[in-house]
């Protein structure tokens, strides 16, 4: 198994002056970024082994796009909270791309986008994507001890890629042939259902897995529903093996 750090996020470059904002000049960088890491590690190191994706929230968008340009690399993939559309607070698209020409006549790119916060060392479970407090002040305390983990805000350049990413997605995803496993959270707040409808229309091999008594990070639910979310995962990846 794989792991990649996304450009921007841990110890990987691409950091900011401040090291809790993430910018991301397009989400076709972070596609790239991947496609380098398949090409030059994955690929080398699995021995022709057939290749499953398994990414999660903001991966999901990146693991679609990146299906959507090769997608002769992996053999079947599984989205947990895949962010498909991302929830704007009910903003519509007109305030958007007044928000985006402001943005780019300002040049604030890199600025905190509105209702985006820094990272705090005061913990706030209630508002955090988690239902299991002793996994998220476990997580929380190792990000306070290490600010490389401390990514938490998102720049208005982030968010505007991020928005330009979802209609890419929507309009390419006819060129994923291979069977996707989409998870979602019943009680997500950063990403809407939608987006997961749309999917699936435009991918008719697309299955869904459905946690409705869990918020975006299925992994960090109740114990009884981060037992069945780990079962699913595997049962689903062992399926495509």
């Amino acid at each position: 198994m794989y792991f990649l750090e996304q450009r921007g996020y841990g110890y990987s470059e691409g950091k900011l002056a401040e090291p809790d904002l993430v910018y991301i000049d397009s989400f076709d960088t972070y596609v790239e970024d991947l496609n380098e890491f398949v090409t030059k590690v994955i690929k080398q190191e699995s021995a022709g082994l057939p290749l499953i994706m398994l990414s999660h929230s903001m991966g999901g968008a990146i693991g679609a796009l990146y299906l959507e340009s090769y997608p002769d690399v992996f053999k079947a993939a599984v989205f947990s909270s895949p962010m498909l559309k991302m929830n704007t607070g009910g903003m519509s698209r007109f305030k958007i791309n007044l928000v985006k020409v402001y943005m780019l006549l300002m040049h604030k790119q890199k600025s905190l986008s509105p209702g985006q916060k820094r990272f705090a060392t005061e913990p706030d479970f209630e508002n955090s994507s988690a239902l299991s407090k002793a996994r998220f002040d476990y997580v929380f305390k190792m990000r306070v001890s290490d600010y490389h983990y401390q990514t938490f805000g998102a720049s208005l350049g982030w968010v505007m890629a991020a928005l330009d990413s979802e209609k890419k997605i929507l309009e390419n995803a006819y060129k994923i042939k291979i069977p996707v496993v989409l998870i979602q959270a019943g009680m997500d707040s950063l990403v809407m259902p939608r987006g997961v409808e749309l999917f699936m229309q435009k991918v008719p091999q697309a299955r869904k897995l459905m946690y409705e008594d869990s918020k975006h990070e299925i992994f960090n639910a109740h114990d009884d529903v981060r037992k069945k979310y780990f079962n699913d995962v595997l049962e689903e990846l062992n399926s495509f093996l």
